[in-house]
């Protein structure tokens, strides 16, 4: 477990290394990809609740637990989904589980800076926020560079292929929420009339 844990940091710290070691060598591990997602989700719900009240006026409020698990998770599947579908065109060599963990062990940097925003906010003033809006931006920032190293050494990828795979990937991304939200807007559709009609036999009976 101690090897594990380590990797991760080395990831981080290393990317095309750590990612490469990954793919090839096979350290990347699955329960240690589920814990990230459970991490990335408790640290959003502490961050939902402990934030300093100096820098969220929103006192007694309650968290979207369900919207919260929703951003937490939803993101990762659906980047691996898109990139997996971009790549199988583009000659990539990783498969749906490469992608998976590639994308779960980004999220490491998101976590921890999380953490420290949430404990700044409550010991720094108003007029010192710029500290926290800095690490949130090196936060975005090392978490795009991971997955633009991921899948640079996951597909075995050139800088200019990983490129358009990288935005062809935000390409599909949005296509696939597209055809969802298409697609519950039907469903939804459909229950409302089977509700309207089943209302109107139930009068008529």
């Amino acid at each position: 477990m101690k090897n594990k844990i380590k990797f991760i940091f080395h990831i981080i710290l290393h990317p095309a290394d750590g990612f490469w070691d990954m793919k090839r060598e096979k350290r990347g591990s699955i329960p240690i990809c589920l814990a990230l997602i459970a991490l990335q989700f408790l640290t959003m719900l502490i961050n939902e609740y402990n934030v300093g009240f100096i820098f969220d006026s929103s006192v007694g409020k309650t968290a979207d637990i369900g919207f919260l698990l929703a951003v937490a998770v939803l993101p990762i599947f659906l980047f691996a989904l898109a990139n997996l579908s971009i790549t199988t065109f583009l000659e990539g060599e990783g498969n749906f589980k490469d992608i998976f963990m590639m994308a779960c062990y980004a999220l490491t940097p998101s976590i921890i800076i999380r953490i420290i925003t949430t404990v700044l906010t409550n010991v720094l003033s108003l007029d010192e926020q710029t500290y926290i809006a800095v690490l949130s931006i090196i936060s975005v920032v090392w978490v795009v560079l991971l997955l633009f190293v991921g899948i640079m050494e996951v597909h075995n990828y050139s800088t200019p292929r990983a490129v358009a795979s990288a935005l062809l990937t935000i390409v599909a991304m949005a296509i696939i929420i597209f055809i969802l939200l298409l697609f519950l807007d039907m469903v939804s559709r459909i229950f409302g009339f089977g509700y309207s009609v089943f209302q109107e036999l139930e009068m008529r009976i």
